[in-house]
């Protein structure tokens, strides 16, 4: 289905389609079989999935591309609390720097710190960011090591 133009109104209804039809039809089954009652109340929760659904697609894309040290930092952030950008730097030093000397040759704490704070997994204390800074875990971090917990996947990763 070609994408309308900017700004211009969606047709009442999608045109039909041979691919989506069968798809669309059992997902409206399964939403009348597990919440019955009226339509917002079923809109809610088909929201609802679809967010959740986006959220581990994004957990899953997060995961191929993170480093098992960028892993360990988060879990680190959910058992200490907040970290100084001095301590986070620490622990780049001990888990990255130390093990994969080759890789992270060049000082590349801002892109492994930076890669945390693009996914949305850690943010950062407002500001221009120094050795005091407080780098927290966000409740999307959070959500990654449950997602990593809930399918059984490791932290040791390379890198």
């Amino acid at each position: 289905m070609p994408a309308p133009e900017p700004g211009a109104p969606l047709p009442a209804l999608p045109p039909p389609s041979p691919v989506y039809a069968p798809i669309e039809a059992d997902l409206r089954r399964r939403i009348e079989q597990a919440v019955p009652g009226p339509l917002d109340v079923q809109m809610a929760w088909a929201v609802r999935i679809a967010v959740a659904a986006q959220v581990e697609a994004n957990h899953e894309q997060t995961y191929r591309l993170i480093f098992g040290s960028q892993i360990h930092a988060l879990k680190q952030l959910n058992t200490l609390g907040p970290l100084t950008l001095r301590q986070a730097r620490e622990i780049f030093n001990i888990t990255a720097l130390r093990n994969y000397p080759e890789t992270f040759k060049d000082d590349d704490f801002p892109a492994w710190s930076g890669y945390l704070v693009n996914r949305g997994l850690v943010t950062l204390e407002p500001g221009d960011p120094t050795d005091d800074t407080k780098a927290f875990l966000t409740p999307l971090g959070k959500d990654f090591l449950h997602f990593l917990v809930g399918r059984g996947l490791p932290e040791y990763k390379w890198g």
